[in-house]
């Protein structure tokens, strides 16, 4: 739990450490909906 703690006011209070995350997260969140996209359309296809 201290680690969390220790990363949540890293981000809270480091723009750099902010801007990483921020870029991080938006390339997560494309790839999981290009990956739940491409599914949806595989199945699609198969009915």
């Amino acid at each position: 739990m201290d680690q969390n703690q220790e990363i949540f006011t890293r981000y809270m209070n480091d723009k750099d450490f902010q801007k990483v995350v921020a870029e991080w997260m938006r390339k997560e969140v494309y790839h999981q909906v290009r990956t739940e996209s491409a599914r949806e359309v595989e199945r699609q296809a198969a009915t």
